[in-house]
């Protein structure tokens, strides 16, 4: 992930797009990774095949609509078709896997916030036969899982097994660090990646935060944990970093 963002930050330092470039090296490096991340997780997957997607689109639209053809661009869309290909054989393998570690992911025990989630899931049930009740339900569902990713990003969550055995620690240490650590640099990610908008739209990093929002979102299904973000994260600390560093620079102004 990290290569990956340099990569994109290269280019747009260099006064180019990568997404859009011609460079045989390039989009080499990008299918090396995006292949490379799909081999260590489903979630990998998930990034390498909407960043592959983002670069097959921008080849293909260069030979087919704007009709530039050449050798050049011919052998980057077969590298990208390769890319893609590799992924997606990827997933494939372990597609069994993901689907029985997706049953249990919905349906984690524990507590959300002190309610117990298996209370939850029974009394936000769909199967009612009254149109508003199934809309209210739905709504609190929504509000509930959103909640859950939030927080569960920051490790601000409930333990969600071994609530009877777990040693005491871990859970104060995890807790700790997500209220004093992770959740404040999201917060200071999130403003940094709104307040940068104009720059990761020219620099078409916003084809790397899609494919990043994407590999996390299975986590709304069931328990998010940070480590999932971690995965992920370079994009949003260096952001984040952005934000700390325009607060302070807007302070040392005020105070002279």
């Amino acid at each position: 992930m990290t290569f990956l963002l340099y990569l994109f930050c290269r280019a747009y330092k260099d006064g180019y797009k990568l997404a859009k470039s011609n460079l045989f090296k390039d989009h080499l490096l990008v299918n090396i990774v995006c292949i490379y991340l799909a081999s260590l997780r489903p979630t990998g997957a998930f990034l390498g095949i909407i960043v592959l997607l983002f670069f097959l689109y921008r080849n293909l639209k260069k030979l087919v609509f704007d009709r530039d053809f050449d050798r050049k661009k011919l052998i980057i869309v077969f590298i990208n078709l390769l890319g893609i290909l590799f992924v997606t054989l990827n997933f494939a393998y372990v597609v069994d896997y993901t689907k029985h570690n997706l049953y249990h992911f919905t349906q984690e025990p524990g507590l959300f916030f002190g309610y117990p989630r298996e209370i939850l899931r029974s009394k936000l049930n769909l199967s009612t036969e009254f149109v508003f009740i199934n809309l209210k339900n739905i709504f609190y569902t929504i509000l509930w899982k959103l909640t859950e990713f939030v927080s569960g990003l920051s490790d601000i969550r409930d333990t969600h097994s071994s609530t009877n055995i777990e040693p005491l620690l871990p859970f104060i240490a995890r807790t700790f660090t997500g209220v004093f650590i992770l959740y404040p640099i999201n917060i200071l990610s999130t403003f940094g990646l709104i307040s940068n908008w104009n720059k990761i739209f020219y620099s078409e990093i916003w084809i790397l935060l899609i494919a990043c929002f994407i590999s996390i979102s299975p986590s709304l299904l069931g328990i998010a944990n940070s480590r999932y973000l971690m995965m992920v994260y370079t994009p949003f600390m260096i952001f984040g970093a952005q934000m700390l560093f325009t607060l302070f620079r807007s302070e040392m102004k005020y105070l002279k």
